[in-house]
């Protein structure tokens, strides 16, 4: 089950190509909304809705191109200074979502008056979105059927370190009620780093846990945990899964 989520979210992941995240993105900000006539009424309310929520983005209305031509000049940039990083097909991957992110928070800090976390926001949801929604079910299903819990779940993380690819080092640290998985290099870490908007790695850091949403102790007897991340300065991101009755000291006293 997992190796199908995996290859699910690997294909999205691949398929986020320029437009369609940028197209994505201009929609989260009012623009590119068109009302169709042959719409349904919930349909066109809805729309409507949208219209008059995103009115508080006026600023931007009418300066798609500028904002396109912004992005599209930090994406190429940034993908030429960081093509060392490309180690295999999915280190690309990860490295076009980085540069399409930083292109997009670069483009629109100038036109929110560089609220960081305004634009953050707005930028996060494109990605998050159908992810989420894709990896909750599919979890909700996997944790269903799977016999052994722990072992299932010990397994995703042995699952999401082959989404990641070269691009990141992750070293396992597999005990029989615990397992440890910590990252020590991530590309969405080291690029933003490099480009002065350290701000934007714990998006990634969010998208992270969408793999283990759906791990709840007292139904699946497993527990998981974060007790630290490189963008909050620390050497590796490490992601612990145990079993919730048996935690050694180390494992209790992590929190999210």
């Amino acid at each position: 089950m997992w190796k199908r989520m995996l290859g699910a979210v690997a294909k999205r992941t691949e398929a986020l190509q320029y437009r369609t995240y940028i197209d994505s993105l201009l929609k989260n900000l009012g623009l590119n909304i068109v009302l169709s006539s042959s719409s349904s009424s919930c349909e066109r309310e809805r729309e409507k809705e949208r219209v008059s929520y995103f009115r508080e983005h006026h600023q931007v209305i009418g300066h798609e191109s500028a904002i396109k031509n912004r992005i599209h000049e930090v994406f190429e940039e940034s993908m030429k200074k960081h093509q060392d990083l490309i180690a295999d097909s999915r280190a690309r991957a990860h490295l076009q979502v980085a540069c399409l992110v930083e292109g997009s928070y670069k483009a629109l800090l100038p036109w929110f008056r560089n609220d960081q976390d305004k634009v953050i926001e707005l930028i996060r949801k494109p990605l998050g979105e159908s992810a989420a929604g894709l990896l909750g079910v599919s979890q909700k299903i996997a944790l269903f059927l799977s016999f052994n819990k722990f072992s299932f779940m010990s397994r995703s993380l042995k699952y999401m370190d082959a989404d990641f690819g070269k691009s990141f080092s992750v070293e396992h640290h597999i005990m029989p009620s615990s397992h440890r998985a910590s990252v020590k290099r991530c590309i969405y870490n080291s690029v933003f780093k490099a480009d002065g908007v350290p701000e934007l790695t714990p998006i990634f850091c969010a998208l992270d846990r969408m793999w283990f949403d759906q791990v709840h102790p007292k139904k699946h007897g497993v527990t998981f945990s974060r007790s630290s991340t490189l963008a909050q300065g620390a050497t590796s991101c490490d992601f612990v899964v145990s079993k919730a009755d048996v935690r050694d000291d180390a494992e209790a006293s992590i929190t999210n």
